[in-house]
């Protein structure tokens, strides 16, 4: 969470008195002083995985509404057989179109899907270094000011 002004202007003060001002001003750099400045939290990035799988949800979706035409397809043409007719070479071209269309389909569902997939893993990886790397300059930041403050007294 961000620091108010007020409350980085008593904290400056308050600190000040016992340690140097550039070391207080250091210290309170580590802190945002605005709300966008503050880093990814849990909440946000839940936020945006509830997105993705969203959009996941809504890719299922739509191959629910291919399967069932696919299915409305597979009774027409059992209907059609039913009717003694021989309608085998159109079947056979319907079945290569549709398979083309299927495989199609799968391949296009298939890249989407992986780039997602690709996408969310890169941002998390860079969230994890992002978030390591703040960790360890707050880490550094204040062993340097406990120092100072030992030293400083």
């Amino acid at each position: 969470m961000a620091l108010t002004e007020r409350s980085r202007a008593d904290i400056y003060t308050g600190l000040s008195s016992i340690v140097r001002s550039e070391a207080v001003e250091e210290m309170l750099s580590y802190f945002p002083a605005r709300d966008v400045e503050e880093p990814v939290t849990k909440e946000h990035l839940q936020a945006g995985l509830a997105s993705v799988r969203a959009e996941i949800s809504d890719i299922r979706g739509e191959l629910s509404g291919v399967r069932g035409e696919l299915t409305g397809i597979h009774r027409e043409i059992t209907s059609i057989r039913g009717d003694g007719r021989d309608l085998r070479g159109e079947m056979s071209e319907l079945r290569v179109g549709l398979s083309g269309e299927m495989s199609e389909l799968r391949v296009g569902l298939s890249g989407e899907m992986s780039e997602l997939r690709d996408g969310l893993s890169g941002e998390m990886s860079e969230l994890r270094v992002g978030l390591r790397g703040e960790k360890s300059e707050l880490r550094e930041g204040l062993r340097g000011e406990m120092s100072e403050l030992r030293d400083g007294l």
